[in-house]
């Protein structure tokens, strides 16, 4: 069991697989960029906790039980983000879209 944080200076993934088995966490702490397609197999906690840019295009297609926890933090960018995953607003903490981002959703 155990959690990584990303935190301190931003963060660019630019596409790829990100596994969070049962029992772990991958915790965004930090601002992060994303592009492209995110995908991998999401069991465990994988917690937004802060900014997310999208300046082009990027899509979240994780499967698994547990989904992205919207934890805290905002969406921004001026992009096209698609999720094909479940969002969980797990918190009442603020959570909002800014600039002309499109944010769209098919699950």
């Amino acid at each position: 069991m155990g959690t990584l944080k990303f935190s301190g200076e931003a963060k660019t993934f630019d596409g790829g697989i990100y596994n969070v088995t049962a029992g772990n966490t991958l915790d965004m702490s930090t601002e992060i960029n994303l592009s492209k397609t995110m995908t991998g197999l999401v069991n465990g906690n994988l917690n937004w906790n802060s900014k997310i840019l999208v300046a082009k295009t990027a899509v979240f297609q994780f499967t698994g039980s547990a989904g992205i926890n919207w934890v805290d933090g905002f969406l921004e960018g001026g992009g096209i983000l698609t999720n094909m995953t479940k969002l969980n607003m797990i918190t009442s903490n603020t959570k909002y879209i800014t600039t002309n981002l499109v944010a769209k959703s098919h699950c």
